[in-house]
């Protein structure tokens, strides 16, 4: 059986930051929480490469394809991609997109 998303996105959002008040006093921002989505990676193997968010080339390691509905995961971010129990690839988002079928995140 084909699945359309065989693999599992993890990750923790970022939090919101420490904010001091009126009186100078620190209030403490909240964690983040950790967030798992249904999802396909696909290994660059060819080498290819993208655009950076300072106009640098990158190559990356893969590609995550995720359900159109997902939230936008921001630049930096640390994700680990899992199949089953297996981590098969990990690292940072370079780039995420929101198209019409789906959602692509570049790791």
């Amino acid at each position: 059986m084909i699945r359309k998303r065989p693999h599992t996105l993890k990750y923790v959002s970022k939090g919101d930051v420490p904010i001091q008040d009126g009186d100078g006093n620190w209030i403490p921002g909240t964690a983040g929480e950790s967030v798992e989505l249904g999802c396909r990676y696909e290994p660059n193997g060819a080498g290819r490469s993208i655009n950076g968010t300072d106009g640098t080339v990158v190559i990356y390691n893969g590609i995550v394809y995720l359900p159109s509905r997902s939230d936008a995961i921001p630049f930096g971010i640390t994700v680990e991609v899992f199949e089953g129990d297996e981590k098969i690839a990990s690292g940072s988002v370079l780039r995420f997109s929101k198209g019409q079928m789906n959602c692509r995140l570049w790791v």
